[in-house]
């Protein structure tokens, strides 16, 4: 129902996103991260089946200079409830700690129910991290995965007030990384 994706390629023409909402159906909101010959040119989408009542992003922290990264936040009305997604893609190198903290500080003050989904480039044994969820927030694939896999994965789907109800992931395919995926009651 609800779908965050990184390095979406958005060229003059056509929008990776966009195609991928109109086959399955899904409203889409594309958030560039990089621009080419005056062009968005890759970036963060959220898809979904519900709609996204309002959304804002925030600019991360860039000391290489190459890229910028962001962080979206957007509430997605339920119908019955508002769940508040946080997407994102971080830095593989100097400056990720920074915008994780970053992240992570903005997700602790976001009203639950409230979901964060996106590729951290952080393991499960980053200390930053660690500390946050022991505040008791679910790693909702904790649980779902075989312990080899969780241990060697970057993608998180952190979750605060609402409930696991199941989840798992499928093998790399067109992305170079598994697809996460889980249930949650809100």
């Amino acid at each position: 129902d609800i779908v965050a994706l990184q390095e979406v390629r958005a060229g003059r023409r056509r929008n990776q996103a966009g195609q991928l909402a109109q086959s399955l159906q899904l409203g889409w909101l594309f958030v560039p991260t990089l621009r080419r010959w005056y062009r968005n040119y890759r970036g963060n989408a959220l898809l979904s089946r519900f709609p996204v009542s309002r959304w804002r992003t925030h600019m991360l922290p860039n000391i290489t200079g190459r890229r910028y990264r962001v962080f979206t936040v957007a509430e997605v009305d339920l119908g019955h409830a508002a769940l508040t997604v946080l997407f994102t893609h971080l830095h593989t190198r100097q400056g990720r700690e920074q915008q994780l903290e970053m992240v992570l500080e903005h997700f602790r003050g976001l009203a639950p129910p409230a979901v964060l989904l996106g590729d951290l480039n952080t393991g499960i044994g980053d200390p930053l991290l660690a500390r946050y969820l022991s505040t008791g927030w679910v790693d909702a694939l904790s649980g779902v995965l075989e312990p080899a896999e969780s241990a060697s994965r970057v993608d998180w789907i952190l979750v605060r007030g609402a409930v696991v109800r199941g989840g798992g992931s499928t093998g790399v395919g067109a992305s170079d990384h598994p697809c996460y995926w889980v249930e949650v009651k809100v």
